[in-house]
């Protein structure tokens, strides 16, 4: 068994209309079992992706990173995530930004029509992947 660490980032609208901004991004880690831990090991991002300066002056060093969209969302592409993600990828020491065909933005919730099942195994075995050894 192993202990992840993965940042749940809201979406980028309520990113914008957050009160106080954004936390730190040490202070959006929590550990597997609830505790909040200062030392992030890893982050995921599904969908949304938000400018890198909103964890403040740069990507913390050796925090590696995932973002996961689909191609044709008009979220993630119209709004300008897909260009935060671009930017964090271009930053980071360790980022990868997958991209799967389509057009929908909650693609990997199954409770939503418009959920994608084969998108969703996809990004499933990446995290899983990516979060095993850490």
């Amino acid at each position: 068994m192993f202990t992840a660490v993965v940042a749940v980032l809201p979406s980028r609208r309520t990113v914008r209309s957050m009160v106080p901004p954004m936390p730190t991004l040490s202070s959006a880690f929590v550990r597997s079992n609830g505790v909040r831990t200062g030392t992030p090991l890893a982050a995921v991002m599904t969908s949304p992706c938000v400018p890198v300066s909103a964890f403040g002056p740069g990507w913390p060093e050796g925090v590696p990173v995932q973002i996961h969209g689909m191609d044709a969302d008009p979220i993630f592409v119209g709004e300008g995530d897909i260009d935060a993600a671009r930017e964090l990828v271009d930053q980071a020491q360790d980022a990868d930004l997958f991209l799967y065909p389509g057009d929908q933005h909650y693609f990997a919730d199954s409770s939503l029509p418009s959920y994608d099942p084969d998108a969703t195994a996809l990004l499933t075995q990446r995290v899983l992947d990516f979060l095993h050894p850490r």
